[in-house]
């Protein structure tokens, strides 16, 4: 098993107010596994997924291990070098860095890797994302959809046990997203763990398996 989430609960502090935004939520994503957790905007599919990938406690309980470890466990360094490895992040909003071109934000993901073996499998994903023409380019002169095939080659670049897709077809073209919902169930297919959120139900239909979370509650 990759992923293993056990009754994890999410409270946030907000206008005076205490709003749980996950509720003992429990779940298991295992190698060749696309699982996609729906719902609607504000239900906690974003927290979810930041507790998920060590970016965000969940000091209300619960645990959370991805192949093997707990990341909350680890000190801060441990915590980033554990992320690096093991996880891969499809952000909805990209977060590419403006001023590298198209095949530098790829191998920003790989700092630790040797240079030459990076650098080749960043072209061959460019490649495989229909990006290797525009390697040279600037974020600010691509397309929306060009900007998440990047950062959907970034994610998958040290080949990491995880990927975590926040809404990575919300905003896209079908031509996009088909692109990149193809890239991710392809990677999941070859033996990795992909856990993708979405308030898209029609992509439910091409996952391995889809769970609903309402009020925090994963059903």
């Amino acid at each position: 098993m990759i992923l293993q989430v056990q009754r994890v609960s999410k409270t946030y502090r907000t206008a005076g107010k205490n709003v749980q935004a996950l509720k003992e939520a429990s779940l298991q994503v295992s190698a060749g596994e696309l699982l996609a957790v729906h719902g609607p905007s504000g239900c906690g599919k974003s927290t979810l997924l930041l507790c998920c990938g060590g970016l965000l406690g969940h000091d209300d309980g619960g645990q959370i291990t991805v192949d093997g470890l707990n990341p909350y466990s680890l000190d801060h360094r441990q915590r980033a070098a554990f992320r690096a490895e093991k996880v891969g992040f499809v952000f909805q909003q990209f977060h590419l860095i403006p001023y590298l071109d198209v095949l530098d934000n790829v191998l920003a993901a790989s700092i630790a890797r040797s240079p030459s073996a990076s650098r080749e499998r960043a072209m061959s994903l460019l490649e495989r994302v229909g990006m290797r023409d525009r390697m040279q380019h600037l974020p600010g002169e691509l397309s929306v959809g060009e900007r998440q095939r990047v950062a959907l080659a970034r994610a998958v670049l040290n080949d990491p046990p995880l990927i975590l897709a926040d809404e990575p077809t919300g905003n896209l073209d079908p031509e996009n997203a088909h692109v990149v919902f193809q890239t991710l169930r392809d990677y999941a297919e070859n033996g990795k763990a992909v856990l993708l959120v979405t308030h898209e139900r029609g992509l439910l239909s091409a996952v391995h398996r889809a769970l609903r979370l309402h009020r925090g509650r994963l059903e």
